[in-house]
């Protein structure tokens, strides 16, 4: 490998070339895609789930003002939900819409009622297939509900906005970006751990333009930013605040003996993996509770 004082060398010249596979892996690798990928999707089955079948998925329809009618009580069933450990119960009436004879449900705690009685039921006036009996909800759960499930999906987006917004950053870099290296001045430990590991903050100094700049990350791989006497860094020629460590990149490509990037090969995909299966997972769960 060509090296300078034994160290790896960029010496490939910007623009450079990235192959899909490599970009695939940039982009979608890193502790922050992959955590927040399990996150997100793994929170969206639930708020498929439970938000779905709530009334938060009516605050938004414009169906008109609810109108009153009287309708049939027909079936009372159990079902196998649960709110705060009350047992859901599904009711099943006939009521009349503009003399259209129409069906409906209801969901609501069992309070009495008996089937073949008379009950007030209420539609939407721009949408008479919308009813409910009063005081009951249209939907299995409350709208509130939709508050709890959106936690983890909400989390798991937070990582990964701003783990693609890093990697959308490193990508650039790697194909514009100039190369230089830069000499640690200060680092620090955070309040964050990763697998029982501390993440530290790190500040590398360089030049570029005959003018001393900062090069910041974080990460508890230390080992990837301390092995060097002096840290591979990009900058962008324009702009080198706009820069990045190499090795604190999520995945950082390897420098092969010619000083250019190793491209990634078919491993790379399994980057995908986790986007892949939360999309199937929750593509069937959709298509089983809307679609069928």
């Amino acid at each position: 490998m060509k090296t300078i004082l034994g160290q790896e060398t960029l010496r490939e010249q910007p623009p450079r070339y990235l192959s899909p596979l490599t970009c695939i892996n940039v982009l979608f690798g890193g502790f922050s895609i992959q955590f927040g990928s399990i996150f997100f999707w793994f929170g969206m089955i639930f708020l498929l789930v439970f938000g779905g079948q709530s009334s938060a998925i009516h605050w938004f329809s414009f169906d008109g003002e609810w109108k009153e009618t009287e309708g049939l009580l027909l079936e009372i069933n159990e079902t196998s939900t649960e709110v705060n450990d009350q047992i859901i119960y599904e009711y099943v009436f006939s009521y009349n819409a503009n003399g259209q004879s129409l069906l409906g449900t209801s969901s609501a705690v069992f309070g009495g009622e008996k089937e073949g009685q008379i009950v007030a039921v209420e539609y939407k006036s721009g949408n008479h297939l919308r009813s409910r009996i009063v005081g009951m909800r249209t939907e299995i759960f409350p709208g509130w509900v939709l508050f709890l499930v959106l936690i983890f999906p909400a989390i798991g987006f937070g990582f990964l906005f701003f783990g693609f917004k890093e990697n959308i950053k490193a990508l650039r870099l790697l194909k514009n970006g100039m190369f230089t290296r830069g000499k640690m001045k200060s680092y620090k430990a955070t309040n964050t751990s990763i697998n029982e590991e501390t993440v530290y903050a790190y500040e590398f100094e360089f030049y570029a333009n005959n003018k001393l700049y900062i090069a910041t990350c974080k990460t508890h791989l230390t080992a990837q930013v301390e092995d060097e006497e002096a840290e591979k860094i990009l900058y962008d020629k324009k702009n080198p605040e706009l820069n990045i460590v190499y090795d604190a990149m999520g995945a950082a490509p390897k420098i092969d003996r010619f000083g250019r990037i190793e491209q990634s090969n078919l491993l790379a995909l399994s980057s995908l993996l986790s986007t892949v299966i939360g999309l199937l997972i929750n593509g069937l769960i959709f298509y089983f509770l809307f679609l069928v």
